[in-house]
């Protein structure tokens, strides 16, 4: 056989090799041929490096992602966007990388699993989008339950978790969830720390390193409220926590992120948090809060001035004793904050008060406390928290 012939019977094979792979996808293939082998998606239909893809092409990179999620052990995805010098200098990379994960996202691969970047493109490489995955394999643990308060349950999957203990180390793709009055704080691997409020149910995505070495969180909050204070990262880092409406992307901060059936709720402390969701992007600075709902544009609202707390500031209290702080103008109502620890790690509790001046509840556990209160808005909003306080409550051995 010539050499002419041995190529062109290569090159056969290769496209017959190709389309053996549509049966496995429904028909009509929109890929026109995809294959998923060491790591790399093939594709018959050229992926454009564009931000408005065509229907047809919307359906392929969709396809793709169906067939991902189908894969089974498929730890993480990469979409690799190649473009002309000018075009990544105009910001259209990162446009690109977000089109191709919304799209792979609705195939079913979970959003906290993709990764987009925008490396420099070769002679003969430019518009050019390629898709790499990683299956998995021993991961190493990239969280630490800190502390556990209550029923707090963690695992691989959301339906298959089980009690979760003060120590456990976790690995990537983690579901931990609390119970009624239960919370936990997780440390990250990055020295993060995050603590998960009562009814949570939280996602642990990935931890890792980009092509700059740079450190990458994502995170998905699927109800539930967490707080966390997030290392600085440095130039290039990403800590991103997802809900169903938004994806808050921190650099460096402390903050408070609600999911519900309403939307999501963002209270940043200290710090810059972003907003992204669809209907734009906002930029949430320390001392500010936002909400985003369905298609609803998020706007940066002045969180509520900390009230100043009164009584009991320290020592022991009679039973019943009423919680004295400042009113705040503009408050619904007013958050406290029970713990047996300042930090309050231990034996969480939340109580809302209509106003200054209310009675604690009667069956409070004897034994020292440690409290501080803040003010919501009418938009649901919380304040700024007060100074931390104690007091000894009454029937303590």
């Amino acid at each position: 056989m010539t050499r002419t012939a041995r190529r062109l019977a290569a090159a056969t094979l290769a496209l017959s090799f190709v389309a053996a792979a549509a049966p496995a996808l429904a028909a009509p293939d929109p890929c026109e041929g995809l294959l998923l082998q060491d790591g790399e998606v093939r594709s018959a239909r050229r992926l454009l490096a564009r931000d408005d893809l065509p229907p047809p092409d919307q359906a392929c990179v969709q396809a793709i992602g169906a067939a991902l999620a189908g894969q089974g052990g498929v730890r993480s995805v990469t979409v690799s966007v190649r473009l002309a010098d000018a075009q990544r200098a105009a910001g259209l990379g990162p446009k690109v990388g977000a089109a191709y994960t919304k799209l792979l996202v609705a195939g079913g691969v979970p959003e906290a699993r993709i990764s987009a970047v925008v490396p420099a493109a070769a002679h003969g490489q430019e518009g050019q989008v390629s898709i790499a995955y990683v299956e998995r394999r021993g991961d190493r643990p990239v969280a630490r339950l800190d502390a556990v308060d209550g029923a707090v349950r963690s695992g691989a999957a959301e339906n298959a978790q089980q009690p979760a203990r003060r120590g456990d180390q976790l690995n990537p793709e983690t579901w931990v969830s609390t119970g009624a009055g239960a919370s936990t704080w997780l440390e990250l691997a990055d020295g993060s720390r995050l603590r998960l409020g009562p009814n949570g149910l939280l996602f642990i995505g990935r931890l890792y390193l980009n092509e700059q070495l740079r450190r990458v969180v994502k995170l998905e909050l699927k109800r539930g409220q967490v707080e966390a204070d997030v290392k600085a990262g440095g130039q290039g880092s990403a800590f991103e926590i997802s809900t169903k409406s938004t994806v808050a992307g921190v650099r460096g901060t402390r903050f408070r992120l609600t999911a519900d059936e309403k939307g999501s709720r963002l209270e940043t402390l200290q710090g810059l948090v972003t907003l992204t969701g669809t209907a734009g992007d906002v930029s949430v600075p320390a001392g500010q809060g936002a909400q985003v709902g369905g298609d609803q544009a998020a706007a940066a609202a002045t969180l509520l001035d900390a009230p100043q707390v009164e009584a009991p500031l320290t020592g022991p209290i009679t039973a019943g004793a009423p919680l004295k702080f400042s009113a705040i103008s503009g408050a619904l109502k007013y958050r406290v904050e029970l713990a047996r620890d300042a930090e309050f790690t231990y034996d969480l509790r939340g109580l809302d008060f209509a106003a200054p001046g209310s009675p604690l509840p009667p069956n409070l556990p004897a034994g020292r406390w440690f409290w501080r209160v803040a003010a919501v808005d009418t938009a649901g909003l919380q304040g700024k928290p007060s100074r931390v306080h104690a007091f000894e409550q009454p029937g303590s051995p």
